[in-house]
């Protein structure tokens, strides 16, 4: 699974930031801090019995993990095994 910068939100940043300073940390660690907590881990689930899912594949940017839920289970299931796997 990849992980995927969000986009820069300024109050969120000034939000993370003036915590960050507030707890007296040095300014590259409050950059840093400020990096991480905008950090997410991203997946597509596509259902393999949608008509053409090849081209909703070929639309999901590179960074992005995707995964291809079989037609024949039940995707809720499918979804709940390969979350624990991939936190």
């Amino acid at each position: 699974m990849t992980s995927t910068l969000l986009p820069s939100f300024p109050a969120v940043d000034d939000a993370l930031f003036n915590f960050a300073q507030s707890d007296g940390l040095s300014q590259a660690n409050q950059v840093n801090i400020v990096r991480n907590q905008r950090l997410t881990a991203t997946v597509v689930f596509l259902d393999a019995g949608v008509s053409d899912y090849q081209s909703l594949h070929a639309g999901v940017i590179p960074e992005v993990a995707t995964v291809i839920l079989s037609a024949n289970q039940d995707g809720i299931e499918q979804i709940s095994a390969f979350l624990p796997q991939n936190p």
